[in-house]
């Protein structure tokens, strides 16, 4: 009986076959009559974190470095990682980053949970993914790398 199954039973089945963060839709896949309430008990009691509605994450991920990056790819789709944290993340700029800034195509977010606070800007769909827009990105961030070294004398 899944209606009120022990979250160590949860977290074998879903490590072994869903992999890190779970969409309440894939646990209704696992088990059709799954209890809901036990997401909010598990919560509440720290075996699960709470990423935004129907997404979750177990809690010894919050240790494993740049995980917060793979969760910002995760709770909005589709998105990447961008602007400041992208160039902070390759030492491009000097500033520390507070939030994980991302853009995306649907429209401007903000989330905030355990692993951080993230912001998603909207781009036009055909600048996500586009191979020129990528192009120019490399072009600036090339540009922007030779300015940080003349100024830092690096």
């Amino acid at each position: 009986d899944f209606l009120n199954a022990p979250v160590e039973q949860f977290h074998q089945v879903l490590n072994g076959c869903i992999q890190e963060i779970q969409g309440i839709h894939q646990i209704y896949a696992w088990q059709a009559d799954f209890d809901k309430g036990n997401l909010t008990r598990w919560t509440r009691q720290n075996l699960l974190v709470k990423l935004r509605n129907g997404h979750y994450s177990f809690p010894e991920y919050l240790h494993q470095p740049d995980f917060a990056f793979f969760v910002s790819n995760r709770i909005y789709r589709p998105s990447y990682i961008s602007l400041h944290t992208a160039l902070a993340f390759y030492g491009m700029i000097p500033e520390a980053v507070v939030q994980i800034s991302a853009v995306s195509t649907l429209k401007k977010a903000g989330f905030e949970n355990a692993f951080g606070a993230f912001s998603y800007q909207q781009v036009a769909p055909d600048l996500l993914f586009n191979k020129y827009a990528c192009q120019f990105h490399s072009k600036a961030l090339s540009k922007r790398a030779e300015l940080l070294l003349k100024t830092y004398n690096l």
